[in-house]
């Protein structure tokens, strides 16, 4: 387990909003962690998995169950980021992703976060996010953050950002039900590359 001494520690995920009003924007949230809460945070996320549930997810859950959650997630008072890059139609989603992890990482440096853990996507996809980190280093526009990828069944902090990606897409399609619940505490960053 990290030092407390260490700087934040990110838990991240990653959408693509496909709505007739923005059809290609792919977003990125973060959940930032004082490593001194990062197990019981855990804890406390880990409770809300269901029996029979891999992981939590919010796709496919219920308005309910997405109740639950983020009414757990809010009175955690967790803080995050939510990194929103609108990009060229036809663009591929690798390309996408790494314009909006490019970013998406500079701007957890410049909040203190020493750690950010990714869910797998398996070794290639993982090894691209790497090959991404070792990049930006190359180019000295990230020195602390150090990259961690974990299954989404293993890590249940992921459900967090996965949440808080869920809370602002049905935000942007009109139910901002559970994003008012979460973005006072949410810095929001929006990228036109356009």
């Amino acid at each position: 387990m990290p030092h407390h001494d260490d700087g934040f520690h990110a838990f991240a995920d990653e959408s693509f909003t496909s709505t007739t009003a923005s059809p290609s924007i792919y977003l990125m949230a973060g959940l930032i962690l004082d490593p001194s809460t990062v197990d019981a945070v855990r804890s406390e996320i880990a409770a809300l998995k269901l029996p029979r549930e891999k992981k939590i997810h919010w796709h496919g859950d219920s308005d309910e169950r997405h109740d639950r959650v983020i009414s757990t997630i809010a009175d955690i008072s967790v803080e995050g980021i939510v990194l929103t890059r609108i990009g060229p139609d036809g663009e591929r989603d690798e390309r996408r992703r790494r314009k909006t992890l490019e970013p998406f990482i500079q701007e957890l440096e410049q909040a203190g976060c020493t750690h950010l853990t990714l869910e797998s996507r398996g070794i290639k996809a993982d090894h691209r996010d790497r090959a991404l980190l070792d990049a930006l280093r190359a180019q000295h526009l990230s020195r602390t953050v150090r990259l961690h990828h974990q299954p989404g069944p293993v890590e249940p902090l992921l459900a967090i950002p996965d949440a808080i990606c869920g809370a602002y897409n049905a935000a942007r399609n009109g139910n901002p039900r559970w994003w008012d619940q979460l973005n006072h505490a949410i810095h929001q960053i929006e990228i036109n590359d356009l």
